[in-house]
């Protein structure tokens, strides 16, 4: 069997929200997640912890620890060995039957009315059948940890340029947001799938990308939701995997892309991974362009001088 699920004396209907969090042996950073989650000023939640393979007795204390905040809507998914962030994602989502969902990383948080503003704004937006999923501002937050306690050292926006609809082109070249900012309609998994849980990274920026092949996704101008990293971190439990293991995502992300453009090869048409490489090769021209007109301008200021 491959997780067991743990209901936590849950009672009640059914949330509109899901919230699903994975954990590996992060209880500090646990307990602020559902902190996070207990303080929105939404109450119609559930939230999934999907522990994966890590050990039961810490998730339950941090669980424990804000039960009466929570009125017992937090339920646990044991993976019974390590799975992985697609297979962990997958298995919290396919234990709800809310009508929204929303991947809340054991590391991040949110603003208090974070379900709140995105919940209404998906809500409003039903006379557009293509808008599925609604996105908020980020702040990423740069942090280290000493003892027990989470120092944050830097504060910034971190992608000021996502406004109206978020724009498939420029996913196809990167990620543009993390899943802490993400609240989607649970309908799109019967039409583009569930999280690919044979990625070992990367697994959210492809799900993105078969998202938005079909949907749009509405970007909201708040600030709601804090992408928490630790770049002087760079071992144990409490690091980031875009920073322990960044070879690892860049891998995967090269991955994602050759396997895209081997379906459009196979099929003989040009098609999203066709795109995706027309884009990125304009992107490296640009690059070389801008660094060739540095070097003009540097030659050209040595000439005046002399």
């Amino acid at each position: 069997m491959p997780f067991t699920l743990s209901y936590h004396d849950f009672m009640g209907a059914q949330a509109k929200v899901a919230v699903i969090t994975r954990t590996r042996d992060r209880p500090l950073l646990l307990s602020r997640a559902i902190r996070s989650v207990v303080r929105q000023s939404f109450a119609d939640w559930e939230m999934i912890i999907v522990n994966d393979g890590g050990e039961r007795g810490a998730v339950r204390r941090a669980v424990d620890e804000h039960r009466t905040e929570s009125r017992d809507r937090i339920r646990i998914v044991h993976n019974e060995v390590p799975r992985g962030r697609g297979f962990s994602c997958n298995a919290g989502i396919r234990n709800t039957q809310s009508d929204y969902i929303v991947v809340h990383d054991d590391d991040d948080t949110w603003e208090p009315d974070f379900l709140a503003r995105c919940v209404s704004a998906l809500e409003s937006a039903t006379n557009d059948e293509r808008i599925k999923g609604v996105v908020s501002q980020e702040m990423q937050i740069e942090e280290y940890i000493t003892g027990n306690e989470v120092i944050a050292t830097m504060k910034k926006r971190y992608d000021p340029a996502l406004e109206g609809l978020v724009p498939y082109s420029q996913m196809l070249m990167h990620n543009l947001y993390q899943p802490i900012a993400f609240l989607y309609s649970r309908s799109v998994h019967e039409s583009i799938g569930y999280y690919d849980d044979t990625l070992r990274a990367a697994e959210d920026w492809e799900f993105n990308i078969r998202f938005l092949r079909r949907y749009d996704i509405l970007a909201l101008p708040e600030i709601l939701a804090n992408y928490h990293i630790r770049p002087q971190t760079s071992d144990g439990p409490y690091g980031n995997s875009v920073v322990m293991e960044k070879e690892l995502h860049k891998k995967s992300s090269i991955g994602v892309s050759n396997e895209l453009l081997r379906d459009d090869l196979d099929a003989g048409r040009f098609g999203v991974g066709a795109m995706m490489g027309l884009l990125k090769g304009l992107r490296c021209l640009e690059k070389r362009i801008d660094q060739l007109a540095l070097r003009v301008d540097a030659l050209s200021k040595r000439e005046r001088g002399s």
